[in-house]
């Protein structure tokens, strides 16, 4: 299984324009307990979980599971009238794993999800 298979996309509008959008994602990343890896004024790196814990207690423990390690790419772009178009790549990030990738798609694809779609909310989508 490559970690192609293991990708999300996502797209939205919001409101509010970029810096506002970047303010309300970075919020967010703290808020779930993410770490921001890389920033600029138009781009956004955040990781979400933890490679030890999924290592530990892989997708079986409930604990483990709820802290699968992804990373969440964001790019924001202004398309004018106050409003900002987000797009977002989120893949697992595990890390070195001696076993197979193969009995992790489901829980990686709704950790990915999840992280996601938080992400989206925290950005007030523009009706539309």
């Amino acid at each position: 299984m490559s970690a192609r298979d293991l990708t999300q996309h996502a797209e939205w509008e919001a409101s509010g324009g970029p810096e506002a959008a970047r303010a309300a994602l970075l919020e967010a990343v703290a808020r779930r307990g993410g770490t921001v890896v890389s920033q600029t004024d138009r781009r956004l790196e955040a990781r979400f979980g933890s490679r030890l814990a999924a290592r530990l207690g892989g997708v079986i423990l409930p604990w483990s599971r709820r802290r699968l390690p992804v990373r969440v790419r964001l790019e924001l772009e202004d398309v004018g009238a106050g409003r900002v178009r987000v797009r977002a790549t989120a893949d697992e990030d595990p890390g070195w794993n001696a076993v197979s990738l193969q009995n992790r798609v489901d829980p990686y694809q709704r950790a990915m999800a999840e992280a996601v779609e938080d992400l989206r909310r925290a950005t007030a989508p523009a009706a539309g």
